[in-house]
């Protein structure tokens, strides 16, 4: 009886571990399976095509990009291409034939600002959003592989449990409504001192050695008073404090910025910047590398405006924003 029991015990351990193991597809993937994971099963039902689905918006394939596919979600719609061209091409010479079918491209509030700093070479853009009245919003976004660009353009057909084209207010509206909230978030934000990250210059550091896809240009956090700013990233890459300080010195001296003195050390490297980008503007800038580990750097840049007091008013906040 021992004996059997250890022999059906074996058995079913033996069903339980071969569900694990982690065998991944390398060819055809069952079709009911991708439908449940891109799907709410007994919701909505998904269709896959080969080629662009019924109802979504009309527009002419640009040269050079080919349809690989479709995906009908109920909710949304989403076409994806396949080009040679690079992420930005892609995106242009699509985003260029929208406009030409009428459809208004939606202002990226605090883009600009939002790629300064440190910034990651494997960062995440943020997707291209374009509207037409009678269709609503379409979402475009380019990834690169090694040898191919890949290219999504979505369209969601309900907003808030109404069809798209049926939302009461016009994209221009929607635009205006847009931008005066981000212009009245800045304001709260800023507390009517002047907007500094503006002025920070754009460094992108070195190749991590633990890959991490960063959304939307973000690379690290930031903190500011009234007239500072300090912005910081933590680096894992197998290179001296010489190589990681040269790299972004370089970058920083080729945006304007000039450079008053330099030190490089075992642990730290340090250098100071001045920069004018406006007639009443006077900066400096600090970049300081310190390394915390083998192969481990933690990295900053801190911007002063000369000639303008803290404002008593704003005391110290650390807004601790994505960079």
């Amino acid at each position: 009886m021992h004996f059997s029991n250890v022999v059906l015990g074996t058995f079913l351990l033996s069903l339980v571990v071969s569900v694990f193991g982690a065998t991944e597809y390398d060819e055809a993937v069952p079709l009911e399976l991708v439908k449940v994971l891109l799907g709410n099963p007994g919701f909505n039902e998904v269709r896959i095509y080969s080629d662009i689905p019924d109802g979504f918006p009309a527009f002419d394939l640009p040269s050079g990009i080919e349809v690989l596919g479709s995906v009908d979600q109920g909710v949304s719609q989403r076409v994806i291409m396949k080009t040679s061209m690079e992420t930005d091409a892609a995106s242009r010479s699509l985003e260029a034939e929208l406009i030409r079918q009428g459809f208004i491209p939606f202002p990226l509030m605090g883009a600009e600002d939002m790629d300064r700093g440190f910034v990651s070479p494997r960062q995440i853009e943020r997707p291209t959003i374009l509207c037409r009245d009678d269709i609503g919003t379409v979402s475009l976004s380019a990834s690169r592989t090694d040898d191919s660009t890949f290219v999504s353009l979505g369209n969601a057909q309900f907003s808030f449990g109404q069809p798209a084209s049926t939302q009461p207010q016009t994209c221009e509206q929607r635009i205006d409504e847009q931008t005066q909230s981000y212009t009245m978030m800045q304001n709260m934000r800023n507390r009517g001192a002047t907007n500094l990250r503006r002025y920070l210059p754009r460094m992108v550091v070195p190749e991590d050695d633990s890959p991490r896809f960063i959304a939307f240009g973000s690379g690290g956090s930031s903190s500011s008073s009234s007239n500072s700013l300090e912005t910081e990233y933590d680096l894992n890459v197998d290179w001296p404090i010489a190589e990681v300080y040269q790299h972004i010195a370089d970058q920083i001296t080729e945006q304007g910025w000039v450079l008053d003195t330099e030190s490089v050390g075992d642990i730290s490297a340090n250098g100071d910047w001045t920069y004018s980008p406006e007639p009443d503007v006077e900066l400096v800038g600090n970049f300081n590398v310190l390394q915390t580990g083998e192969g481990s750097y933690q990295l900053k840049f801190r911007l002063i405006r000369l000639g303008e007091p803290p404002n008593r008013g704003a005391p110290y906040s650390p807004f601790r924003v994505q960079n």
